[in-house]
């Protein structure tokens, strides 16, 4: 079923490729899909033609409704088979909604996506091995340095747990302590680093909201925007911020900054974007090259380019920066 897909998806990345450009393999919303293993599959053909730097996966790698010790299990389950799907074995990973576990316990109510910073930092400690990272213990959130670029994976949810009191508490939100570690950490020290962003959803933006934060006389009020803006006109080169989370294909630029989301693994997915001009994929067939959907990134820092190759279900991208 992939074949052609696979030698189309190799013959497109070696045509846009040079040395020294950025190459990965980007994904959201696995759900622990019936059709992992053939996602994985079709990855693992693609690099052993082209050698992917590593793997993005943006969020919600599990169904967020298993029990705990079961929860804790499959996650690393999982991360294992995303990692051997690579040479590399480089696995970068953003927190989702549904990336945590369930208890019925709680105040009498029926608690999924239970998930804390301490938890979460556990169950993705692997990551912490990696050469160039930067990590704050106990932290969803974290920063990776490679050869002229800067990778941010942020946490775009914030989590109250209790489990002596058997609470629970999760909003759509990027934490003041991680904004400020955006600004002070994450977007300094930059010089000659092209900087790319991830994380599962965005918050604020016209994604969530279908109107974009409001700007007085071109300064965003909204704090993370207002955080990269100000970065940007210290010099700081921002690519793109890539998210997942809304089902669709979609790209918006807001005061010079890009945002691009892309669909869901998962061939039933969730549709939540709230903005127009999305890319909606109905016809997710099993058993056609439609059924698998994830996206081979190749960035051009000279050409101030993003390149988005499609595999399965979609079309490809260009993001220029």
């Amino acid at each position: 079923v992939f074949d052609q897909e696979i030698k189309k998806t190799v013959k497109e990345i070696n045509s846009i490729r040079d040395k020294g450009d950025l190459c990965f393999c980007m994904l959201t919303d696995t759900h622990l899909s019936d059709q992992g293993n053939e996602t994985r599959s079709n990855i693992s053909a693609v690099d052993q033609a082209v050698r992917f730097d590593f793997i993005v996966h943006l969020g919600n790698l599990v169904n967020g409704d298993n029990p705990e010790k079961i929860t804790k299990g499959v996650y690393s389950m999982e991360t294992e088979k995303y990692q051997n799907a690579i040479k590399s074995r480089k696995l970068f990973l953003c927190q989702g909604d549904t990336d945590g576990w369930r208890d019925e316990r709680f105040a009498g109510q029926l608690a999924a996506g239970i998930i804390s910073d301490q938890d979460w930092y556990a169950m993705t400690s692997f990551i912490n091995l990696t050469n160039g990272i930067a990590r704050e213990r106990n932290r969803p959130y974290y920063y990776v340095d490679i050869p002229e670029f800067r990778l941010v994976f942020l946490c775009t949810y914030s989590s109250w747990l209790d489990r002596k009191g058997e609470f629970f508490e999760k909003r759509l939100m990027i934490s003041v302590d991680e904004q400020k570690w955006l600004r002070d950490v994450a977007l300094s020290d930059c010089e000659n680093r092209t900087v790319l962003l991830f994380s599962h959803r965005i918050p604020r933006s016209r994604f969530e909201t279908g109107t974009d934060p409001y700007a007085y006389e071109g300064r965003h009020t909204e704090p993370v925007a207002a955080v990269l803006q100000q970065a940007q006109r210290k010099g700081t080169e921002i690519a793109c911020w890539f998210g997942g989370g809304y089902g669709c294909d979609a790209e918006i630029e807001l005061s010079g900054q890009r945002y691009a989301v892309i669909a869901s693994q998962l061939p039933k997915p969730a549709e939540k974007a709230k903005c127009s001009d999305v890319r909606l994929y109905h016809d997710r067939s099993v058993g056609t090259n439609q059924q698998d959907l994830w996206d081979a990134v190749v960035v051009k820092k000279e050409e101030r380019k993003a390149y988005l190759i499609r595999f399965g279900c979609g079309e490809n991208r260009v993001i220029c920066f």
